[in-house]
Order: structure tokens, then sequence, then C-alpha cells
């Protein structure tokens, strides 16, 4: 018989219950103890134990003399909670299980139980907790853990246990998930030798989820004509094999049912997948669009799909551009606009000749510069730059887009109106710091940097973009820039909001009057201790 050492033991003990294993030496030494509480609870299998632990009998314990003492004990830990009672009864209180080699002895495949569960209790005690769902937790843990002398002993089990079916079934998906082809198989011999019928839908699910192939294998050769999943199962099983992209799994799945799934081999950019398809079920290839391949960028997909004698729907190739536009697949957006010389009119319908205002819009909202570029260059007749009031350039400036104004501006200077709405791109781009922008701006002459009664300069200055503040000071009276505007607003904001040295320039400008409002600017500077720095006393 093989023997485990003191530590191991004392381990289990002390994991059992931490708070009595301390105390247990003022226990009563003997092999019964009267209080019939006590002897009904674990506490009486490891003062037991510790009897033996305090023994003088060397490095091992003898655990055929420890018998159905130590495994009373050890139930908690690895799951025969629900048997604990009865092996009180007929064998511990009757004192005749010191000796006992049959039904209660320590096997050798049980000690390794006890090992695997000690280093379960170890290393998850969240997860298993002396109780009677023990075997449960137990099993599950070794399933998900390719535990599989553990998950099998504990299988050999499971026919003793009220829920044999449920057990089987969540070790089987556990198993599956976690891809431990091994237990996966053991757990199925067993369920066929005990004429379990065990549901194979959520765990072939799974294991095609994970790419788990040499599982779906398995899984699939047990299957009968009564155990074929349904349609949507298979057909959901089919999706997912797609989206991980095993050929392997696509082409199991379709030999037992499963119906062709084109739009995420297209998502998932498997070109041999789609073909594999196509090849198996031809009638697929009416399915096949272009838009499932544009957000996650599949440029090889797009090619292959664009080189098939199949007939894209105009909607579906406007769709695709517009959305690659707005996600800045600048390659994508390339080979839609201006396809290859193999894809003929007649398969794709042509995008220059469709009006792509809105696509352009939303590369420049979305700050793609690149193709913004494309298409004022090579689609210059299908967009309208001025749309909506010239709102690209109004929303490129005002977000601080730099490449796009420019472009804009550079690209379409006779189109382009930056002084829209009363300059508000130039105000915005003010008041927010975009110093670039405002310089590129000012170099068109529609723009009026005194616009909203100097309102450029006024927030410029409240937001302390002091770069921006310098600009349009050098500008000079005859642009109509004035800092002495609303009241000295621009020279109050700033001091109000602490801007300092922007106030030091538009002082040393000398426009500004620091009288204004009763002196309001000047008791900021007292009140803040900055009156010395422009020649006032702090009195």
């Amino acid at each position: 018989m093989l023997g485990l050492p003191h530590e191991l033991a004392g381990q289990i003990a002390q994991w059992l219950h931490p708070h009595e294993v301390v105390s247990i030496g003022s226990v009563a030494k003997g092999w019964l103890i009267q209080s019939t509480a006590l002897r009904h609870s674990y506490s009486f299998a490891i003062a037991n134990l510790d009897i033996f632990l305090t023994e003088d009998i060397g490095e091992e314990l003898n655990w055929i003399r420890l018998g159905v003492q130590y495994m009373a004990g050890c139930v908690s830990l690895i799951g025969f909670s629900v048997q604990t009672e009865r092996w009180f009864e007929s064998s511990f209180l009757n004192s005749s299980g010191i000796n006992d080699t049959g039904l209660f002895a320590l096997s050798p495949e049980l000690v390794t139980v006890i090992e695997e569960a000690v280093f379960l209790a170890r290393n998850s005690p969240a997860l298993v907790k002396p109780s009677v769902s023990n075997f449960d937790f137990t099993f599950n843990w070794a399933c998900m853990n390719g535990s599989y002398r553990l998950a099998e002993v504990l299988a050999s089990e499971a026919e003793r246990m009220a829920n044999t079916q449920s057990l089987l079934y969540q070790g089987l998906q556990l198993a599956a998930s976690c891809g431990h082809a091994s237990i996966v198989s053991m757990i199925l011999s067993t369920a066929r030798k005990s004429f379990i019928r065990l549901s194979l839908d959520e765990p072939l699910f799974q294991s095609c989820a994970r790419n788990h192939e040499s599982i779906v294998e398995r899984l699939l050769t047990e299957l009968d004509t009564q155990q074929l999943p349904t349609a949507i199962s298979l057909n959901e099983m089919l999706t997912v094999s797609c989206k991980v992209g095993s050929s392997s799994q696509v082409q199991m799945l379709l030999s037992v049912g499963a119906f062709v799934a084109i739009t995420p081999t297209i998502s998932m950019g498997r070109v041999d997948i789609l073909q594999l398809l196509i090849d198996y079920d031809p009638s697929a290839m009416s399915s096949v669009a272009l838009l499932p391949a544009i957000e996650p960028n599949r440029i090889e997909m797009v090619k292959h799909i664009l080189s098939l004698p199949i007939t894209l729907s105009p909607k579906d190739v406007l769709n695709s551009f517009m959305l690659a536009c707005e996600l800045g697949h600048l390659e994508l957006c390339t080979h839609l606009l201006l396809p290859s010389p193999t894809t003929t009119a007649a398969t794709f319908p042509s995008l220059l000749s469709t009006d792509l205002t809105q696509a352009f819009l939303s590369a420049c909202e979305s700050n793609h510069p690149d193709i913004v570029e494309l298409l004022l260059v090579r689609a210059q007749d299908s967009i309208d730059p001025t749309t909506e009031n010239n709102r690209p350039i109004r929303y490129a400036a005002s977000q601080g887009f730099t490449k796009v104004v420019r472009l804009l501006l550079d690209l379409s200077p006779d189109l382009i109106d930056p002084s829209a709405l009363d300059d508000i791109a130039f105000r915005n781009a003010c008041e927010r710091g975009y110093l670039e922008i405002v310089e590129r701006l000012l170099e068109d002459p529609v723009v009026d940097p005194a616009a909203g009664d100097n309102a450029g300069l006024r927030m410029a200055c409240e937001y302390g973009h002091i770069g921006i503040v310098k600009i349009l000071l050098q500008l000079g009276n005859d642009t109509g820039v004035d800092p002495g505007a609303q009241e000295c607003y621009a020279l109050r904001a700033a001091a109000r909001n602490g801007h300092w040295d922007v106030v030091e320039l538009l002082v040393n400008d000398g426009r500004c009057d620091l009288g204004v409002r009763e002196g309001y600017v000047i008791r900021l500077m007292i009140d803040t201790g900055n009156a010395s720095r422009f020649g006032f006393s702090h009195e």
C-alpha cells in the first residue's frame, strides 16, 4: 500500500478545519468519542487523524490502519460527502474499519485522487469547499484543467450520484471547451457503458468556437441519426468555425448537413474557406457581398470577390465604399473606386458615376486625409466639397484636422469657402487653439480675422492660446483686428482666467484700456500678486 508523508495529511486536516486542528490535542485520545454531535462531524475524523499524527510511527503513516477514519476527513475534500454518514455508521462507529481492505480501502488510484484534491484545495480555495456539492466541483475542475486520472476516477464513481447525466454532461462541456480530448473520449465511453445519452450540441459548439479540431472530429463520430443537432445548431457551429478559420471543421460540419455560412467567412477574410463553401454549394455565390469584408479591412477577400464571376449590387458596392471611407481603409477605397481591368462593368458597378459626396464627408469628418486626397484627385466630378454650406472645411477646422484643412484649401481653392457662416471655421480654430489651422486659414483672402466682432481674438485670449494671440495682434488695424472690442473683453477674459502672459501681450500692444470697467483688470493684478509685473503698486 502506498504511503503519504505527514505533511500531506496535515495539509488536508488544516484545510478542512483551520480553527480546530490547533486544539485537537486536548481531545480525548481513542477510537471512539462519545459526543454524538462531534462524531457526526468532520471534526471526528480530524481528531482521530490527529491521534495518528502524534504517534511515533516514523516518516510515513499506515494508510490501511487509518482506513475509513482518514477517508471520512478526505471525502469532504474530494467530493464523496454524500456517502460520509453511511461510512461513519457502517465502519467507523462499529470500529470495523481499522484493517478494512474492501470497499473502503485506499486503493492507489484513490490515493492519487487525494493528492490531486490537495493540489486543488491549495490552488483553488474559492472553487472547492467542504460541502455535499464537492463531487461536482472536483469533477468539473478535473475536466477543465485536464487532470485525466482524477476525472477518470470520479467518472467511475458518478453512477452513485443522483445527477449522473448532468454531471457527465457538464464535464464533457468543460473538457471540450478547454481542449482535453482524452477526457472527452473517456466521458463519452463512460456514458455509453452506463447507457446514458448526452447532448452533444453545446460541447460541439464550444469546441468549434475554440478550434479544437480533434475534439470536433471525436464528437461528430459519436453522433447517430437520433443525436444529430438541429439545423440551427449545425449552422451556428459552421458559422463559428468559419469565424475561427478552421477549414477542417467546416468540411466536417458540411458532411453532416450544415448550411453554408458565407457572411462570417467573408468577415474573417478566409478566402480558402469561401472557395470551399462555393465549391460545395455553387448557389451560395449569390450570397457573396463586399460589405462584411470592409470593417475588418479584409483586402485579400475583397480582391477575391472582385475576381469572382458574380454580379455585385450597386447598393452593396456603394455602402462598402462609404464604410471604407469612414473607417479609413485606403487600400480598400482604392480598389473599389479604381477596380483593376479584370473587373468588368458587368460585375462591378462604377463608383465614379455615383454621387460620392457622403463618402467624402465621412472621410473628412473621420480625419482620413489620404482618402480625402484620393477623392479630391480621382473623383472630383463625383463629390461636392462645399456640401451643406462648406461643412467639410467647417468641421475639419473646428476639430483640428490640419491635414484635411490643408487638402481642402490646396486642392479645391476655387470651390471651398472657408468663411462660410461668418467665418465659423476660423473662430472655432482660434477658440480651440489650432495654431496651424489658423495660420492656413489666414492665407485665404476671404477669411476675416475680425469676424464676429473679433471673436477669434477674444476666444484665443480667454483660453490662453498665446501663439494665436501673437499672430492676430501682428495683423494690424487694417485687418479690423481690435483687442479693445467689447470693452477690452480679450484683456478682461485673459486676466480673469489667469493667462498673464497673454495679458502682457495685450498691455504691450497698447490698444487696450487697463482702466476699463472701473479698473477691473488692475484690481485682478493686485489681488493675484501680479501688479508689480505691470508697474502697479500692491497697495
